[in-house]
């Protein structure tokens, strides 16, 4: 039943590949036969068909587009929430670091760097750990870590608030003791 699914599904993202050159075959032979082209009344038997072509390959051009208009918004709409998703779970990640942490954090930040080598022994490798930073390899002792594209975008928002976060994060980790 899948298979099925996606074999109709399929032949309808695709299907202008058929519509367009049936339609422009069945336009030639109606111009071509009411310019009296190649000889009168050559063509004139296949002009059923060649209206049939028009009319099949128009319809099957229009369904096409109109599925990947469709297809296009679904995939805009799963994208819109997948970030959603991932910028909550970045804040979530943020907001669980501490204060010496998220200093490190916005001195990458402010550094302008997109991708960064952290030693396991060094005090951002707690960012790698927290989520806040993605490994890109596989390296034991100094992984190439990443900057998330949410906390990219929105940098100059984290940034700005950081006087209000340290004096947060240091009420907060005060009252803990």
């Amino acid at each position: 039943m899948e298979s099925i699914a996606s074999l109709i599904r399929m032949l309808i993202d695709s299907s202008w590949r058929l519509g367009i050159p049936m339609a422009i075959a069945g336009a030639a032979i109606v111009l071509l036969h009411r310019f009296s082209l190649p000889e009168q009344g050559v063509l004139t038997s296949y002009l059923g068909w060649a209206t049939l072509g028009i009319a099949a390959g128009a319809s099957f051009t229009i369904v096409s587009i109109v599925a990947g208009i469709i297809n296009a918004i679904k995939r805009a709409r799963h994208r819109r929430r997948a970030g959603a998703r991932e910028m909550e779970e970045l804040r979530a990640n943020i907001s669980s670091l501490s204060p010496r942490e998220f200093e490190l954090l916005c001195e990458i930040l402010q550094s302008g760097v997109t991708r960064l080598k952290i030693h396991i022994l060094s005090d951002a490798h707690s960012l790698l750990d927290k989520g806040v930073l993605y490994r890109v390899d596989h390296s034991l002792t100094e992984p190439m870590c990443e900057i998330p594209a949410p906390l990219r975008e929105h940098k100059n928002a984290i940034l700005s608030g950081l006087p209000k976060a340290q004096r947060l994060q240091a009420e907060r980790s005060g009252a803990n003791y």
